[in-house]
């Protein structure tokens, strides 16, 4: 079948290499704009020594910089809120911000309602009334222990043998 000169079997290949040309051109510009301005060889040094095994050569120089920052922050804190947070104790300043005191919590004893005698339940029979015997759901007869149970079946047993 042919229109105006043009088979439509040229046609549909024409329009698929049309497609897969467009969903290239797609694919590029998303991989382009993921891509990170960034060498790729630099990115793969700082990846290879990001977690070197000679990072603990310096580890008494980090731990010096921890050190030396923990004081920083404690003095920082402890001038803001003239307080020695280390021995949990006031500090006893002029120029603080704060001055602290002992609070005496005042005894209201009246106003707290008194302790339970029991706490939680001691007995299912506390919250649920005492009932005679429980029936089977089945049959409608009282329940049976288990041994009881065990001798029912065997009697039905032998009167079926």
């Amino acid at each position: 079948m042919a229109m105006s000169g043009v088979s439509v079997e040229v046609l549909r290949a024409t329009f698929a290499r049309a497609e897969r040309v467009r969903l290239m051109k797609h694919h590029e510009e998303k991989c382009a704009a993921r891509r990170s301005p960034i060498d790729p060889i630099a990115l793969a040094r700082v990846r290879k020594n990001l977690f070197a095994e000679d990072q603990f050569v310096f580890s008494s120089t980090n731990s010096l910089f921890v050190e030396q920052e923990l004081r920083r922050i404690e003095n920082v804190e402890k001038a803001r809120w003239n307080f020695d947070f280390a021995n949990e104790k006031p500090v006893d300043d002029k120029k603080g911000t704060y001055k602290w005191e002992l609070y005496n919590k005042p005894q209201m004893k009246h106003l707290v309602a008194p302790k339970p005698r029991r706490i939680g339940q001691a007995k299912v029979t506390d919250y649920m009334p005492k009932r005679k015997g429980l029936k089977r759901a089945s049959d409608g007869k009282p329940a049976l222990s288990q041994e009881q149970e065990v001798q029912a079946e065997s009697v039905q047993i032998m009167q079926v043998d």
